[in-house]
């Protein structure tokens, strides 16, 4: 049989590999009543995991997820929650009913999950949320609403808009979680492929998300590692790995996320199977390796994040860093320095070291004053096809 791969896409089903003490952590914090921030660079899983918690719930509670990577507006937000909330509602007529009620009957020509329509006006959708939440009913337990991508909408709320109405939205959604009304029913729990501590830093917002339990998404360990090759990817599987190259894989990928996992072992077994090979040497992971970042679509996603947060000097300060770093394999604080002073950005440039940390490119976990790429594979991609 061939092996089992998920690349570029979230662990759904019998594809997540479960994290026990992680997931049980996390529904210790929903159950002190807390709201939640999930604390990860991208592709370490976030999104696998809000799955894994919709479709396992503990009892008493009803995740819902929803994606708002697209939104750039604050009432469209509020749309978009609105209509996945609603669909919770059991019995349309007694709801529109209440509805109707709540914001005059005579004014609304329809009532979907797509929204109201109220003749000669545009609906606030924040109050009509929280009028939602009134009559929602459901039964004793309590809605865990499970927000993934949205730091990437405060994001396109300050470029479309400006920070005013960024910092405005940000307010707007501090309020409804704690309004008295909605924090009886509901939770919050807030994820992105950007660090959401990074974005509101950026316009003076802190204050907005200081209420959130921050909870961080660590990369596998080794065991976490070995495990999800040999019961999942493996499993069944013709192609079998000694421990040596296991080993030897793991140190090539030393950021052990779930994606360069499953990228490589992919490129392996295409490796092994269309050259019939006997055996995986580490001179087939090397060029299961090289084969890996030829894929622009899942690279290009590093670059293009970038390219959509920083423009002009803050851009090139940015490129020069790693393009340095893929060079040399690591830059130091001070050669870090020199590139912000040349571009005349020292007013800013530790935020934007703090963003390429947070989101995963750099690290300087070994030396706080040394830093290098979180993993040789993204090294080796930006130094071949971004570099030069």
């Amino acid at each position: 049989m061939p092996i089992n791969t998920i690349v570029g896409q979230a662990a759904t089903g019998d594809n997540f590999y479960n994290r026990p003490k992680l997931i049980n952590d996390i529904w210790r914090i929903i159950k002190s009543g807390s709201n939640l921030l999930l604390v990860a660079p991208r592709r370490v899983g976030k999104t696998s995991i809000l799955y894994y918690l919709q479709d396992n719930p503990e009892e008493n509670f009803n995740p819902l997820y929803l994606i708002t990577e697209s939104v750039n507006d604050e009432n469209e937000f509020f749309r978009k929650l609105y209509g996945h909330v609603f669909e919770l509602l059991d019995g349309i007529d007694k709801f529109s009913q209440r509805i109707k009620n709540l914001v005059g009957k005579n004014k609304i020509s329809e009532i979907s999950k797509n929204g109201l329509k109220i003749e000669g006006a545009d609906l606030n959708y924040y109050d009509a949320l929280v009028k939602l939440f009134e009559v929602l009913d459901l039964d004793g337990s309590k809605l865990i609403i499970m927000i993934d991508e949205f730091p990437e909408t405060v994001e396109n709320i300050k470029r479309d808009n400006n920070e005013i109405d960024a910092l405005r939205f940000l307010q707007k959604n501090r309020e409804l979680r704690h309004s008295t009304v909605v924090k009886e029913k509901v939770q919050f729990i807030y994820a992105g492929s950007i660090g959401l501590e990074n974005v509101v830093s950026k316009i003076n917002a802190s204050s907005t998300i200081d209420d959130l339990h921050s909870f961080n998404v660590p990369p596998f360990t080794k065991k976490e590692a070995r495990e999800l090759i040999s019961e999942m990817i493996l499993k069944d599987s013709e192609m079998g790995i000694k421990e040596q190259q296991i080993d030897f894989l793991f140190e090539k990928i030393e950021w052990l996320i779930p994606f360069y996992i499953q990228l490589i072992l992919d490129e392996t077994y295409k490796l092994y199977s269309y050259e019939e090979l006997n055996e995986v040497t580490n001179e087939v992971i090397e060029r299961a390796i090289d084969k890996s970042i030829q894929h622009k679509l899942y690279f290009d996603l590093w670059l293009s994040r970038l390219k959509t947060s920083f423009k002009g000097d803050e851009f090139s300060f940015v490129k020069a860093v790693l393009n340095y770093a893929s060079e040399h394999d690591t830059i130091t604080s001070a050669k870090i320095y020199d590139y912000a002073e040349g571009l005349n950005i020292t007013d800013m440039y530790k935020d934007i070291v703090n963003t390429l940390v947070y989101d995963g490119y750099i690290n300087n976990s070994d030396d706080p004053k040394i830093y290098r790429f979180n993993s040789p594979i993204l090294k080796r991609w930006w130094y071949k096809y971004v570099a030069n």
